[in-house]
């Protein structure tokens, strides 16, 4: 996706997550990842055939107010509203019924449910989403996005910033739903 071909806008982050986030808006230039992304008639599976090893570990990504957003070490994801899903260490990220949110590739594409690239991460962490560039600075704290609002991950492990970022971003995509 160019520059020039794809309409982007900030978005605040979910549940108070407001690090300002580019999110490619729905079908604005987007295009389906590669073969190895969600094939028709499998965008409901979970399986991305093990060519990610994220690291998964305790951590939170705290936002602005206080609010927190963990992770336990097996992989569930916890916010103020209840479960949220699943990060897999194979990169796929489900609901907490098992259906399929997203995937981090072998690449480094994120893509959504639908096998649409929303962004991509490196193996440090460090993520592009439409034309901003994200990371996380050596204290955990978000680089990149709307500097006025903070998230900062803790423990700032380097060892879980690609699975954070990972987190952060899907959060974006796939809003909590309150129970």
């Amino acid at each position: 996706m160019s520059a020039t071909s794809a309409r982007v806008r900030l978005l605040p982050l979910r549940l108070g997550f407001a690090a300002g986030v580019v999110a490619a808006l729905a079908g604005c230039g987007s295009q389906p990842a590669g073969p190895s992304s969600a094939a028709a008639g499998s965008a409901g599976t979970a399986t991305n055939n093990g060519e990610v090893h994220l690291t998964l570990a305790e951590f939170q990504l705290i936002d602005a107010h206080g609010k927190p957003l963990s992770m336990s070490a097996d992989g569930v994801i916890t916010s103020a509203h209840g479960a949220w899903g699943r990060i897999h260490e194979d990169g796929t990220v489900t609901s907490p019924d098992g259906a399929l949110h997203g995937r981090l590739l072998k690449s480094g594409s994120v893509v959504d449910a639908q096998g649409v690239e929303r962004a991509t991460i490196a193996d440090d962490g460090a993520a592009k989403v439409g034309d901003e560039n994200l990371r996380f600075g050596e204290d955990g704290k978000l680089v990149g996005g709307n500097p006025a609002q903070s998230v900062q991950l803790k423990p700032a492990d380097p060892g879980v910033r690609r699975t954070a970022m990972l987190l952060l971003i899907m959060m974006e995509l796939v809003p909590p739903q309150k129970q």
